[in-house]
Parts: C-alpha cells; sequence; structure tokens
C-alpha cells in the first residue's frame, strides 16, 4: 500500500484512495497513506482523500488537522469539497468559520441571481 500510493499513475494512488474509504480503514498504516495522500499532486487523489477522510469515523484529530489545512488547497474543487465535508461535521470548527466568513461565503440569497458555488463577493 505504502508503495502504491507514491506510484507515478495517479490512478493507481486513486484506487488506493478509494479502496481504504471502501474498507474504513482507520489503522494506523491507513491513515498514514491517507495522510500522504491529501498533499498528491494530483487534485483527484487530494479530493477523494478529503472526502475519505471526512467518512471515517471517529476522525482522528491528526486527519481534523490534515481537512482544516486542504481548506487552503490550491485547486478550488478540493477547497470547496473540503468546505461542505468539514461543515457537516458537528460542531463546525472555528478555523472554517474564520475561512468561510474571510472568503465571503454565505448564504446563496446574497449571491447574484446564477452565480456559480462558492464565494460571493460583495
Amino acid at each position: 500500500m505504502q508503495e502504491a500510493i507514491t506510484d507515478d499513475n495517479s490512478a493507481v494512488r486513486y484506487k488506493v484512495v478509494q479502496a481504504l474509504g471502501v474498507l474504513k480503514a482507520t489503522d494506523s498504516k491507513s491513515l498514514a497513506v491517507l495522510h500522504q495522500a491529501i498533499t498528491d499532486r494530483d487534485s483527484v487523489v487530494r479530493q477523494t482523500t478529503v472526502e475519505v477522510l471526512a467518512s471515517l469515523e471517529p476522525i482522528s484529530p491528526a486527519s481534523l488537522t490534515l481537512l482544516h489545512q486542504a481548506i487552503t488547497d490550491r485547486d478550488s474543487v478540493v477547497r470547496q469539497a473540503t468546505v461542505e465535508v468539514l461543515a457537516s461535521l458537528e460542531p463546525i470548527s472555528p478555523k472554517l468559520l474564520t475561512f468561510l466568513q474571510k472568503n465571503h461565503y454565505g448564504p446563496r440569497h446574497h449571491c447574484p441571481s446564477g452565480s456559480s458555488p462558492g464565494p460571493c463577493k460583495p
């Protein structure tokens, strides 16, 4: 598993993350692989890792820290997935609330008609 997560082929890395999610793997070796995958060079692997980490219960403190860091991912799809995942957790973290306020995320009725999901600029 450790070798597969560093494979040159992003499809292989994606399948590793996906398999760990299906297995609901929460052992230390599996979590170490997921923690490595959340910084993968491929955005699909990172997004899938965000979703898998959030599906594992209970979420480890280390996983939660990595999810908070993923809020600032360089890819907007990964950031959006992370915001959605963190917003679904109880209680909502202060770090997420700060990010949402800083980036003008708010209720959709404050966004211009027809705008895409994401930050609403005042």
